[in-house]
C-alpha cells in the first residue's frame, strides 16, 4: 500500500524565521526533507502535500517559492499549500503571485492564534472566495472550540474547497 501524507512541515531556519516556535525547543530547529525522509523511513509515503508552517508573514511568498522550487527536483513533494492573509487588502496580489507555481494546491491561514471575529470579516470571505475561482482550497486551522466559526466561514464560502487541518485542536 502507497500512503500520501497530506500535512507535512519542513522549515529551515537559515533560510525564513518562525517565530511563533522560538519558545519551543524543540521544535526551535530546522527539519528538512533529508529528516523528514528519514523519519518517514519504511512506511510506504509515496507523496506528500508540504503545508505552510506560519513563516513569519514577510517571508510568506518566499517560503511558498522555495517549497516549490523544491518539489520541481523532488517528486515526493506532490503539492504545496501556501500561507495567505486573506484579511489583507492586498491579498489578491498575493494569489496572483502564487497561482503560477507549478504544484500549488491550497492556501492556509492559522486562525487558532487569532480573534474568532478575523475569519468573518467581508473582506477575509471575499478572498477566501477567490480561491474557487483559481481552484485552491483553503486549509481552516482552527481550535475545536472555533470550529462553529470555521463552519460560518465555509457556509460563507459555497463554492470553495476546505480542509480541516488537525480536525481542530483541542487546545
Amino acid at each position: 500500500m502507497h500512503l500520501v501524507d497530506t500535512h507535512q512541515h519542513l522549515w529551515d531556519l537559515t533560510q525564513f524565521p518562525y517565530s511563533w516556535c522560538s519558545d519551543i525547543p524543540a521544535l526551535n530547529r530546522s527539519f528538512q526533507l533529508q529528516e523528514y525522509q528519514a523519519a518517514a523511513a519504511g512506511l510506504n509515503i509515496t507523496k506528500t502535500i508540504f503545508v505552510e508552517c506560519d513563516v513569519d508573514e514577510r517571508h510568506a511568498l518566499a517560503e511558498a517559492h522555495h517549497v516549490s522550487v523544491l518539489a520541481e527536483s523532488q517528486p515526493l513533494i506532490a503539492g504545496l499549500v501556501a500561507s495567505g492573509r486573506p484579511e489583507h487588502e492586498d491579498f489578491e496580489t498575493h494569489l496572483e503571485n502564487l497561482v503560477g507555481l507549478s504544484k500549488i494546491r491550497g492556501l492556509r491561514r492559522v486562525l487558532h492564534t487569532q480573534p474568532d471575529e478575523l475569519s468573518q470579516s467581508t473582506r477575509f470571505v471575499r478572498n477566501v472566495q477567490r480561491l474557487a475561482r483559481v481552484g485552491l482550497t483553503f486549509d481552516l486551522c482552527v481550535l475545536a472550540r472555533q470550529l462553529p466559526v470555521g463552519l460560518k466561514l465555509v457556509q460563507s464560502c459555497p463554492d470553495a474547497t476546505f480542509v480541516l487541518d488537525h480536525c481542530g485542536f483541542l487546545t
